[in-house]
């Protein structure tokens, strides 16, 4: 017991004794001028053991300093990320604010132009299922909707109001099928009628009435204002090109719609209704 109790406190003991003795050692050699042979002896042995320390310690030293060098330099990284991400978040923010201002802008224009009763509206909805058929738009009755009001860009010919409740309002597009309206070739002023197409939801189709109109690829197609629904002369779109149909008895030409329906988020709706009671209420 008393062997295995020396074995394991002796180091211990020995390097308490060692470090006791620099110390007085220390001490002492203020008040004399020459060492004993037993200091000079333990200075001996102790001095390499100090460099080891003392190298040991400033590798420590600069292995802490290294570390802290290198957690303030990924603090700041983190930082500046953050900071990129931000501006990053500001530019995407202030572009949006911009295409949107230009896209709000050329609205005004057209309302300017085109002497009517407006009221703004954004798209609020899609029908997934038939995406290139209606839209739903964030102005109700409450604002002055009405079903059947016609619905616009600055391109062109959105479509009309199909159905109204008070803060919302669904918008058959002129894409729909169902959406015939009436129309006429800017140039040559002959008269047509427009159609969606199903599973074509790109193009619109224009029926002529006359086999002989005189209609070519680039021409405009414009409303015709015949009805009581769309105002005259809103572009609808381009002619993409020119056919026949029922053995050559009827016209047809394909149309590219005017309005980029893929990336429509701003609309007027045209108060036609109130305008013309107005001009009505005028001219009596």
């Amino acid at each position: 017991m008393a062997n295995r109790l020396f074995k394991r406190y002796f180091p211990l003991t020995a390097v308490v004794v060692v470090i006791l003795t620099v110390a007085l050692m220390s001490w002492t050699a203020h008040e004399r001028e020459r060492l004993s042979m037993v200091e000079r002896a333990l200075h001996d042995i102790m001095a390499p053991v100090m460099q080891v320390v003392t190298a040991v310690h400033a590798q420590f030293e600069g292995q802490l300093h290294w570390w802290q060098e290198v957690r303030t330099l990924s603090e700041e990284n983190e930082l500046l990320r953050l900071k990129a991400e931000q501006a990053d978040s500001l530019r995407h923010s202030l572009e949006e604010l911009q295409d949107e201002n230009a896209r709000l802008r050329a609205l005004l224009g057209f309302a300017e132009a085109v002497p009517y009763d407006y009221v703004p509206a954004k798209v609020i909805g899609r029908n997934p299922d038939n995406w290139f058929s209606t839209i739903i738009v964030n102005r109700g009755s409450a604002h002055g909707v009405t079903k059947d009001d016609a619905v616009v860009t600055s391109q062109g010919l959105v479509g009309r109001v199909s159905s109204v409740s008070r803060h919302s309002a669904t918008v058959m597009l002129v894409l729909d099928p169902d959406s015939g309206i009436g129309s006429v070739v800017q140039r040559s002023r002959d008269a047509g009628v427009v159609l969606g197409s199903p599973g074509d939801w790109r193009l619109l189709h224009l029926r002529m009435f006359f086999r002989e109109a005189d209609i070519t690829p680039g021409d405009m197609i414009v409303t015709s204002g015949l009805s009581h629904v769309y105002p005259k002369g809103l572009i609808i779109g381009i002619v993409d090109s020119v056919g026949a149909e029922n053995g050559g008895l009827v016209t047809m030409a394909k149309v590219s719609p005017a309005v980029d329906f893929d990336r429509l988020e701003e609309v007027l709706v045209m108060k036609t209704a109130r305008t013309a009671e107005r001009e009505g209420e005028a001219s009596e």
